[in-house]
């Protein structure tokens, strides 16, 4: 029963290695869908949702991320969870007025981001927001 058990555990520990390996070589954080429309950022795309107006990503290379009040005439009202996790390149963050809600670890671990300007305010937030930006004024 041990060795199954050992056995078992190595198969999961592989098989979550290798999906956790994938999305690192893809550079994305977030949870993109391939409906999600792709907007041009310093650095690279952020990742959009034209059916819920939520910032669904962004590339891992984005640096300064202005976020419009639309994309393609669709307002743009959410940050999702984990959306901008792991962009630690990112310095800047814009948010606008029409975003209301921003989720649970959207900006989680963007070790260098040191200015977010928010012109709106905010309905929903949800926790731990901006844990381990550590470049972060306080």
């Amino acid at each position: 029963m041990k060795r199954f058990v050992s056995i078992f555990v190595v198969f999961v520990l592989i098989v979550t290695s290798v999906f956790v390996t994938a999305g690192i070589a893809y550079g994305y954080s977030g949870y993109e869908d391939d409906n999600d429309i792709k907007y041009p950022v310093k650095g690279g795309y952020l990742y959009f949702d034209e059916k819920t107006g939520a910032i669904t990503g962004c590339d891992w290379d984005v640096t300064k991320a202005v976020i419009p009040d639309e994309i393609n005439g669709v307002e743009v009202v959410e940050i999702v969870k984990q959306a901008f996790a792991y962009c630690r390149a990112l310095n800047s963050v814009t948010i606008p007025a029409t975003v209301t809600s921003i989720g649970e670890e959207a900006f989680y671990c963007c070790e260098a981001l040191a200015n977010i300007e928010f012109k709106g305010t905010l309905k929903a937030t949800g926790e731990y927001m901006f844990v381990e930006c550590d470049s972060l004024e306080h």
